[in-house]
């Protein structure tokens, strides 16, 4: 009790705080013995911080940690601030430990704050190794610094390979830009694309983007971006769709970029409750030719049903509007990235047998992670799900005949989730209860998500 006074207390700005405590016994109206206790308070005059010394940090910037503070020399003191400053300080991830403590100066209606930091490894270098049976062999490189001459500045360098594409990225980010709460970043990003299984055709796309976010509050978030991009489609093949003939050669064009996100989960990394929402919107120009935008609405809902059995249900909706001809590249498609069970799924060219896309997908499913009968500390759980898609909006072209159909597809199944080692593993076997006549099943899927050492 008369830690919680001495805290709220503090919190008024009354640091220092001496206390008298009488008992006082007696009988009450019934003839029971009753003891009240008489806190007697008797507080020092009002502080204000005299100075705030930082201790401990070698390499990280004296101001890279000031700005996280809620105070400054000259404010009244008060404890609840103290505290929410040194939990802004961890939340950097420079620090080893983050410990803040107050004395009282020569003037008693002064008071020192000391900071004290030990500082760990903010760079690494990783890399991470996968498998999925829809996309092949995966594998990424990734070279970071979150702490970059002890300025909190971010620069990442990555190289991945997904089955036959190739991305190569370099990103740079200031997270207080202008001295101001607001990340401002730029990337730039080469991938080379081969769809010729799939559309008959190879890419290169280059792309430079900057973007700046800030935090509306505690949960909601909203980022501006924009990027410059260069798409060349090349090697296309005489048998390839005339949707895909039509777009060969270079293209440039510019796409502003907004997006509002909010997170209220219990663990970002892995969550078990709470909710997860994102809107997004893109308006893309591409000289004269190609001009659309896009729209993204997607949620996440988890809910502990007991304390091992975890719900989730996603939700998502994309649409592509406002274009009069609609690249390849720029359109929605339908695999087991979206819904398991199928590798293909929606309209395709009658002749070359290319995918064609859709301007709307709709998505959702529903899955419970569960125990198995093994040790918690074995990583393994069970899971069974649910998903429903939809794919339609295909752009139609003269000399183009489509087939297919953009109905719902549904499928249901069970797996088998592994916090491995090397990285999170899931073995899927998926039942079909609804599908398209041009769509291709996966009925086993096998993942080996990223791990970076």
């Amino acid at each position: 009790m008369l830690k919680y006074i001495a805290n709220e207390m503090s919190r008024q700005g009354i640091p220092f705080v001496d206390f008298d405590v009488e008992l006082k016994r007696y009988q009450n109206d019934l003839g029971q013995d009753v003891v009240d206790t008489v806190v007697i308070l008797k507080p020092g005059l009002r502080a204000f911080i005299e100075r705030i010394e930082i201790r401990g940090n070698i390499r990280t910037l004296d101001k890279v940690i000031r700005r996280e503070l809620e105070m400054v020399e000259g404010d009244p003191f008060n404890a609840a601030v103290v505290r929410a400053s040194e939990r802004n300080v961890n939340r950097l991830g420079f620090f080893e430990s983050v410990e803040m403590s107050f004395e009282q100066s020569l003037d008693p209606e002064r008071v020192v704050v000391f900071i004290d930091v030990e500082e760990k490894t903010t760079g690494g270098a990783g890399f991470g190794i996968g498998y999925s049976s829809s996309s092949g062999g995966l594998f990424k490189i990734n070279v970071s610094e979150e702490n970059l001459l002890g300025r909190g500045q971010i620069l990442d360098f990555e190289i991945e390979r997904e089955s036959r594409d190739i991305t190569f990225k370099v990103g740079f980010a200031e997270p207080r830009f202008l001295g101001r709460k607001l990340t401002a970043g730029a990337e730039v990003e080469n991938r080379n694309i081969d769809r010729m299984s799939s559309s008959s055709y190879k890419a290169r796309r280059s792309k430079l983007r900057t973007y700046t976010s800030y935090d509306i509050n505690k949960k909601w978030t909203q980022t501006w971006g924009a990027y410059v991009e260069t798409y060349d489609m090349y090697e296309v093949r005489d048998s390839a769709s005339a949707s895909v003939k039509d777009e060969a050669g270079r293209t440039t064009g510019v796409t502003l970029t907004e997006r509002l996100s909010f997170v209220d989960v219990d663990d970002y990394a892995n969550p078990t409750d709470g909710v997860r929402a994102s809107f997004e919107v893109n308006a893309k120009s591409i000289g004269n030719k190609y001009q659309n935008y896009y729209v993204n609405l997607g949620t996440s809902y988890y809910r502990p049903l007991s304390e091992d059995v975890i719900l989730t249900v996603n939700l998502g909706y994309t649409s592509i509007f406002g274009f009069s001809q609609l690249r390849m590249s720029d359109r929605l498609y339908l695999n087991s990235d979206y819904i398991r069970g199928f590798d293909k799924v929606g309209i395709r060219d009658s002749e070359s047998g290319d995918m064609l896309g859709g301007t709307t997908r709709i998505v959702g499913g529903a899955e419970v992670d569960f125990p198995i009968f093994l040790p918690k500390s074995s990583g393994i759980k069970g899971a069974v799900f649910t998903s429903a898609a939809k794919l339609s909006g295909t752009p139609k072209k003269t000399g183009v005949t489509a087939v297919g159909d953009g109905d719902v597809r549904w499928v249901v199944g069970t797996g088998i989730k592994w916090a491995s080692p090397i990285g999170p593993m899931r073995f899927d076997l998926s039942r079909v209860l609804r599908k398209g006549s041009n769509d291709t099943e996966r009925q086993f899927q096998f993942t080996i998500g990223w791990s970076l050492y």
